[in-house]
């Protein structure tokens, strides 16, 4: 029997949410293809849960165009372009590089201590495949913190909806040098976060990013 996959009960997201990253990284990696049919009884009973956070995950993944559904029909894996998935980095762009020029003047100093204590040890740490889970975990503490410190609920909230795809990347990766470039960029923001430069944040930020989404779209395109 297949193990069932683990959700964490202590993370700010909601089941359907860990569900929704889940499913787009089956999307991603292939495991489920265009025009798959997605039956969400069935579903549920593999990820054992109850169907509403698994409907709940489906309607997002629709509403993000990762899965269409026609009227009284079944949910399906829908075809997308590298373009769509440029888009959705641009759209990152955008909120990240916002919430990054704001959290300069408001991220406080405990935070920023503890982002670069974890930084400093990834960068010290031999690359592994251990590396590569604490990386995500890392990376996704270090977008949610400066989201966060940007003061905006919405804008927090936004940006955590954007990143599920990218912690799909992080999840699938193989080898961690695929990050080695990512985690340089991570410290740059810091220093400009530290010495409270919210332009300079901001356009590290975004700068980032793009070579998030160059790394993204090359590994989805092979």
């Amino acid at each position: 029997m297949t193990n069932l996959p683990i959700f964490d009960e202590d993370s700010e997201l909601r089941l359907s949410d860990q569900i929704h990253q889940l499913l787009l990284g089956r999307i991603l990696s292939g495991e489920m293809k265009a025009g798959d049919i997605v039956a969400e009884k069935k579903l549920a009973t593999e990820l054992g849960v109850s169907r509403t956070p698994v409907h709940d995950a489906l309607r997002d993944l629709i509403k993000d165009g990762f899965i269409y559904q026609e009227k009284n029909k079944r949910p399906v894996i829908k075809g997308f372009s590298v373009d769509e998935v440029y888009d959705i980095f641009d759209i990152r762009i955008l909120l990240e590089g916002e919430a990054c020029y704001r959290a300069a003047t408001r991220i406080d100093r405990a935070t920023l201590a503890r982002l670069r204590q974890s930084a400093d040890e990834l960068n010290s740490a031999d690359k592994d495949q251990r590396w590569l889970s604490i990386w995500a975990q890392f990376d996704d503490d270090f977008h949610d913190s400066i989201a966060k410190a940007s003061g905006s609920k919405r804008l927090h909230q936004d940006i955590i909806k954007h990143r599920l795809s990218h912690r799909a990347l992080n999840i699938q990766a193989k080898s961690p040098y695929s990050f080695s470039n990512s985690l340089q960029e991570h410290i740059v923001i810091l220093d400009h976060l530290d010495s409270r430069d919210s332009e300079q944040a901001k356009i590290a930020m975004q700068n980032h990013i793009r070579e998030s989404q160059i790394l993204f779209v090359s590994q989805f395109s092979s």
